[in-house]
């Protein structure tokens, strides 16, 4: 048999407390190619929030204990750091925000032409001084500037120039994606759940990152790809958050409070993308944070409200304003009105569930399968293929913000300021825009689930408003037509007579129709409720806007429950544990690992020992649990890898290779009381880990991890240490449960009962099945374990007390 301490490294490093070590046994896909599952991902490792805290409140203990003047500064900055870090992150979120919007213009524009007064000046603010209507003699497209002048041949290089402008944008955007920092594509907004959920996901919060994405979000989106920007702010927000916790001594080394920080700087970026501060803070509390105290409400709040102030000091949008898009009419809703509103909702609930089924099953089956390889082709094929579709028509042509604004503001009404493209779909004889406007609403939904998920950034929260705006259009429109058509029906009395536009605007059914499809996508509706209020600015919109996005959450509920961010989560394999109920069957024993077990003993392990065995390149594990002895299997506490080479640094120069280990919190033996070549390591223990018995329910274990904030916990089988369970363990089982697949361990098959633990110390390697007469070895006979655990279940059932309060394997 081979023994433990030949084996390879990857079965070491895949300790169920070895969340921070990498796996490198494969596992095959669907598809029959081998991949390395996020579970075991070495990028990918947990945090425990309760060692965390219960080192802060030691660190912050330390410090108000001290006494004069120098301490009292030293505690008031203490106290204050997450003050000033939030602070100087909603400023930097706001720049951040301020450069994407003013680089996502001037791109925009560049693909139809540039100014000649000044290159980096968009077409808006080239133009600027020149009155409505006259043609700005400082702006130019392709074919003027290359001479062309005939209609057909100007018409022709235009839409030449487009294609190749847009294409190009989309090569580079996607060329620095997969180079330079592969963490940048996409949102990144299901990675941010998972970070916030407990998890660190190396890299994917890193300076570089946030330097490709910025960039590759402007040229992404600038490019007229369907994707949008406000999603990926969140992600550009966790990492100035992440970049800036670096900083300060109170969140550097501490990532439960790092997790505090990253909730307010992510939902910065939410408020800065949409200029909007309360909405940003809902956002990260109802879609993002799955722990979010008041002190953390509070302070994420405070950061929005910095980033919204940047916002308005730098003025990075033509409007002026610091929100995206606003109204500037405010006209009572009627009560006839909430049957087309909930209506809207009903249909933002169903396309939304749409949207997710396409968009999933083409990642699922087309994406992952055959252009998982091609990513840089991909994109430049996508947004070649969007370009040629999307400029004959003026609707989709325009970048989908602007399309939004104008149809949020259109009234129909003889003095709109409403531009002409837009006035058009008021005509009640003229259903050609209305037909182009649907057209432009179902080529745009396709290009949405096909543009989603290609290796550039990007998100779905634009493209979602844009496609509810359309269809509201219409709804409003044809409202308005039925209207005017039937003025004296009784649907309509309620309309009252103070002039053309008094009564049904259908810009209001744009602003309602947006909020229904982005919530039927991303089944948000409190905090997109509020988002779309302070967007708008009309308070008393904000009944149809509840009412559409809870039809629509309720009807995409209906169909499929799990969010497109929760879609995608799944088909990564993060190890994330979702709010709602666990109803999967199993327990503890069928969830914990017991192979490759590390452990050390309260007696006869010495500093070379842990040294050579525990703390070892190779050994990439959280830690140890402390056990009394080989047979009995007592768990007397637990220290991590990382005090136990604090402790080594702390003591160099007073210990040796033979120094023994001993804990005085614990029984010290007497040999131990004589020793003179010790050091005592209680400070750095874990006394009360978190122990359960072998048949505690998988879904009591679930909720005992999601409330308590842990990473690890033991598992005992009548006292006797049998495995440990972490939170990677809990979401492998819980996402094998969900697809019928049996539980897959890191190496090897689960043993079929306890005896099977193969335990590694730290002065040896052994199984539990050898005979070894070392003094840190387990000695324990096969027959004799198995006769032991045989024993156990062939016991008689006296009375339902015994019954209950034994753990059975079954």
């Amino acid at each position: 048999m081979k023994s433990t301490s030949e084996r390879s490294t990857g079965e070491v490093a895949s300790l169920l407390l070895g969340d921070d070590a990498p796996s490198v046994q494969p596992s095959a896909s669907s598809s029959g190619a081998v991949v390395k599952k996020s579970f075991d991902n070495e990028n990918i490792s947990t945090i425990d929030w309760r060692a965390d805290y219960k080192k802060e409140k030691k660190k912050r203990a330390r410090i108000f204990e001290q006494q004069g003047v120098l301490a009292l500064v030293q505690q008031a900055y203490y106290a204050s750091q997450g003050w000033i870090m939030t602070f100087v992150v909603g400023i930097v979120v706001g720049i951040a925000a301020s450069l994407v919007d003013k680089g996502m213009e001037w791109v925009s524009g560049f693909r139809e032409g540039v100014c000649v007064n000044w290159f980096l000046a968009t077409e808006k603010r080239c133009c600027v001084d020149v009155p409505v209507g006259v043609e700005c003699p400082y702006w130019r497209s392709w074919s003027q500037l290359f001479g062309i002048s005939d209609l057909n041949g100007a018409y022709a290089f235009n839409y030449f120039a487009y294609v190749f402008t847009a294409a190009s944008m989309s090569v580079l955007a996607a060329w620095l994606v997969k180079c330079l920092a592969p963490w940048a594509a996409g949102s990144g907004i299901p990675e941010v759940k998972t970070i916030l959920g407990g998890f660190v996901i190396k890299g994917f919060l890193g300076i570089w990152t946030f330097l490709i994405k910025v960039v590759g979000l402007i040229l992404a989106v600038g490019s007229g790809l369907t994707t949008g920007k406000e999603g990926p702010m969140v992600h550009v927000g966790g990492c100035v958050g992440n970049i800036a916790s670096r900083l300060f001594s109170k969140y550097r080394n501490n990532e439960a409070k790092k997790r505090e920080i990253i909730s307010a700087s992510c939902a910065a970026g939410v408020a800065c993308a949409f200029g909007t501060p309360a909405g940003g803070t809902l956002f990260s509390l109802e879609e993002l944070s799955s722990y979010f105290p008041p002190k953390t409400l509070f302070r994420t709040f405070f950061t929005c409200v910095m980033g919204a102030l940047t916002l308005q000091v730098l003025n990075p949008r033509p409007s002026g304003k610091i929100v995206l898009f606003s109204i500037s009419y405010h006209v009572n809703w009627k009560w006839f009105e909430l049957l087309p509103f909930i209506f809207m909702g009903i249909l933002g609930g169903i396309l939304g569930a749409l949207w997710t089924k396409l968009n999933i099953t083409y990642i699922k089956y087309v994406r992952k399968r055959y252009l998982a390889k091609w990513p840089i082709t991909e994109a430049l094929v996508t947004s070649v293929v969007t370009s040629l579709l999307c400029y004959w028509n003026e609707y989709s042509r325009i970048p989908m913000s602007d399309l939004i604004a104008m149809l949020f503001q259109n009234t129909c009404t003889e003095n709109s300021d409403s531009e002409e493209m837009i006035r058009v779909l008021c005509d009640p004889t003229n259903f050609w825009p209305l037909g182009k406007l649907i057209i432009s609403f179902v080529l745009r939904f396709i290009l949405m689930f096909w543009t989603v998920g290609i290796k550039v950034p990007g998100g779905i929260l634009v493209p979602a408003l844009m496609l509810g705006a359309c269809y509201g259009q219409v709804i409003g429109s044809l409202m308005k037509y039925i209207q005017i058509t039937y003025p004296d029906s009784l649907f309509f009395q309620e309309c009252y007579a103070g002039g053309e536009g008094s009564c049904i605007v259908p810009g209001i059914y744009a602003v309602v129709g947006a909020a229904s499809m982005l919530g039927g996508i991303c089944r948000i509706t409190v905090s997109l409720a509020v988002i779309m209020f302070e967007l708008t600015g009309g308070l008393e919109y904000l009944v149809p806007l509840m009412l559409s996005t809870m039809f629509a959450k309720w009807v995409g509920d209906a169909f499929d429950n799990v969010t497109i961010y929760e879609h995608n989560i799944e088909m990564s394999e993060y190890p994330f544990l979702h709010n709602d109920e666990v109803d999967h069957d199993g327990n503890a024993k069928d969830i914990m690992t017991t192979h490759s077990l590390k452990v050390i003993y309260a007696e006869g392990v010495t500093i070379g020992d842990v040294k050579s065995g525990l703390l070892t390149d190779e050994t990439k594990i959280y830690g140890f649990p402390v056990i009394d002895n080989s047979v009995d299997r007592r768990v007397l506490g637990f220290i991590s890898q990382a005090a136990l080479r604090e402790a080594i640094k702390e003591n160099d120069r007073r210990i040796n290779d033979q120094t023994e280990i001993f804990f005085a919190d614990l029984s010290v033996s007497p040999r131990q009381e004589h020793l003179i070549n010790k050091i005592d390591l209680s400070n750095y223990l874990d006394e009360v880990p978190i122990q359960v018995p072998t048949q505690m329910p998988g879904d009591r274990v679930y909720n005992m991890f999601r409330a308590m904030g842990i990473r690890y916990c033991l598992v005992l089988h009548s006292s006797k240490l049998v495995g440990i369970l972490t939170k990677k363990d809990l979401a492998r089982w819980l996402h094998h449960s969900h697809h019928g697949t049996a539980k897959q361990n890191s190496n090897t098959s689960s043993p079929k009962s306890p005896h099977a633990l193969s335990v590694e110390t730290a002065s040896s390697a052994v199984n539990i099945n050898s005979i070894s007469n070392t003094k840190v070895s387990l000695n324990i006979e096969d027959q004799e374990e198995e006769h032991y655990y045989q024993q156990f279940e062939d016991e008689p059932r006296r009375d339902d007390t015994t019954r209950n309060s034994r753990s059975r394997w079954k």
